[in-house]
């Protein structure tokens, strides 16, 4: 069975999932992820040093990276799922990037509905509509016509 860890050097990084090496159900890997990063939230909430808060945060967009990493060979879809809104937002960029130099024109991004967010608001949806529309980085997102957790990330 192969192992999928995530580790950075300090104490909050011990967590692992197991997968197959012919895992057919991807579905039961990501909710292994999402289960991940929820215990790791709950770590950020009860954490009140700055610094121990930090990198729990670290640990947890640099996560979210690998997992897009690992499961984006079309460079189609990016899960920005659990992301520190910030982070996201610089996480953006190196994806245009990224986009840029392949020439891809459209990708989706999913940011979720903030159903796990303080008040169920979609704080990393709304921080991209608003900081990236109407800026001049030759990029946009739209809302996707189908499903509210996600956005079309548009290359101009």
């Amino acid at each position: 069975m192969a192992r999928k860890t995530f580790r950075n050097s300090h104490r909050f990084s011990k967590k692992t999932w197991q997968t197959s090496d012919n895992l057919k159900d991807s579905k039961k890997e990501k909710r292994l992820f999402q289960k991940h990063l929820s215990k790791l939230h709950d770590q950020r909430k009860e954490t009140f040093g700055c610094d121990e808060r930090k990198k729990i945060e670290d640990e947890i967009n640099g996560i979210v990276k690998q997992w897009n990493r690992d499961h984006n060979e079309t460079f189609r879809k990016y899960d920005l799922h659990g992301m520190m809104v910030d982070e996201a937002e610089e996480y953006i960029q190196e994806i245009v990037s990224v986009l840029r130099r392949r020439n891809i024109k459209q990708v989706e991004v999913i940011t979720g509905r903030g159903n796990h967010s303080t008040n169920n608001t979609p704080f990393i949806k709304n921080h991209l509509l608003t900081c990236f529309n109407g800026c001049c980085c030759d990029c946009q997102f739209n809302t996707h016509e189908y499903n509210d957790g996600s956005l079309w990330l548009r290359i101009h």
